[in-house]
């Protein structure tokens, strides 16, 4: 049976709020406002995966539209999570992968060279890029500095939340020491100062600190975005923390994206030639030596 027409959204709200308490019957709960068991469960994993914005109507089109997603659902997702709600992340997250994938090339290919003598590597070419990504690490920490400091001008729901467990709660100390201090500043330091950068084990160091900050930098933004939603009503929002624990589907699709970056390492590190692989052979020169002098036995 449909709700009943007059107070759709207020009934779904009120409805879940008395599914949620503790001993309730939702079966009962279903049969007082006049809906079925299937309705009443559909409501409140609704509910609960995307707050109260979920007991909004969604779109009636065809659910197998090819290559695209119900937009009602996305923009759901977005706006119960303002934390990713913002142009500027799509230029970050583009930035710090550019940074990350050369700095992981050199690394492998300086790491590949100290463990095998058949892989040589062009240290001049190495040490040119690995400058480079140290003046790329000054721009990254002007643009990762002017986000922080643009979601610190006024109070929006959600995304200060985000911000204050990223800077000032549980994520503090990976954005702060591992991300902000070990993957920007101290390998910006390293590789823009000569002496270091030509040091083939700091530059090392250096190029590896790159990496666990782009690494830290995808888990801080991610982990801020899940952990707190917005709930939208007319006239309110409302604020929520919850928790998070990667699916099997999650699991796979990240080793997936490893394998696949393994697969580009490999293919870059082939054609690419920053490591050579040919194998140097001694050549062996005959002379002939002419004498006048017998030799006796």
């Amino acid at each position: 049976m449909p709700w009943k027409a007059n107070t759709t959204m207020s009934q779904r709200q009120e409805f879940v709020e008395q599914a949620s308490k503790d001993n309730a019957n939702i079966r009962a709960l279903c049969r007082e406002f006049g809906i079925t068991p299937r309705t009443g469960y559909k409501w409140i994993k609704r509910c609960q995966e995307l707050g109260e914005a979920g007991l909004y109507d969604r779109s009636r089109r065809p659910k197998n539209s090819p290559r695209r997603s119900n937009a009602l659902v996305e923009g759901a997702v977005l706006k119960v999570r303002p934390f990713w709600f913002k142009p500027e992340l799509s230029v970050l997250f583009m930035f710090s992968a550019i940074l990350g994938g050369i700095s992981l090339t050199l690394f492998a290919s300086m790491l590949s060279s100290r463990l095998t003598a058949k892989a040589k590597v062009n240290d001049g070419l190495i040490e040119r890029l690995s400058h480079f990504v140290g003046w790329g690490l000054v721009a990254y920490f002007y643009f990762r500095f002017w986000d922080w400091l643009a979601m610190t001008y006024t109070y929006q729901p959600g995304r200060t939340e985000g911000l204050d467990l990223m800077t000032k709660g549980t994520l503090s100390f990976n954005f702060w020491i591992v991300e902000m201090l070990f993957g920007i500043l101290i390998p910006m330091v390293l590789l823009l100062y000569q002496k270091t950068r030509t040091n083939h084990f700091w530059r090392m160091v250096a190029l590896f600190l790159v990496v666990s900050g782009v690494v830290a930098y995808r888990w801080d933004t991610n982990l801020a975005g899940l952990l707190v939603i917005v709930s939208y009503l007319p006239g309110e929002s409302t604020v929520a923390y919850t928790s998070y624990r990667p699916s099997f589907v999650e699991w796979a699709a990240g080793l997936g994206i490893i394998a696949y970056g393994l697969l580009t390492f490999s293919l870059g590190v082939k054609y690419l030639k920053v490591v050579d692989h040919r194998l140097t052979t001694e050549e062996h020169e005959t002379v002939n030596v002419k004498t006048t002098e017998t030799v006796t036995a």
